[in-house]
């Protein structure tokens, strides 16, 4: 059995950044067996979802980060299984590094 984890330097809520967080991680240690269960766990969980912006950063909230709000209503009101993000269903998920 192997574990690797990653911290990220601030607090999220974005999918995708998790998504792809969790890819890299996968990609760079990517040995030569099969993998039999992969299992991706978020912790130290904040009550409140402050962020520290960036003076770079021009864009007050991301389009991203808008779905996924969004996403969180429609499920909040209506089940898990009301809705998926599309960009989701169109990823490869095929081998690691294809």
């Amino acid at each position: 059995m192997i574990t690797r984890s990653v911290t990220f330097g601030q607090p999220t809520d974005s999918t995708d950044f998790i998504y792809d967080q969790a890819y890299k991680l996968l990609k760079r240690n990517r040995g030569t067996k099969p993998i039999r269960l992969l299992g991706i766990s978020l912790t130290n969980f904040e009550s409140d979802m402050s962020q520290q912006l960036s003076l770079f950063d021009a864009s007050d909230e991301s389009s991203s980060g808008k779905v996924d709000r969004m996403v969180d209503e429609v499920r909040d009101k209506f089940g898990y299984k009301a809705i998926h993000r599309a960009s989701i269903l169109n990823r490869k998920h095929g081998k690691v590094g294809e």
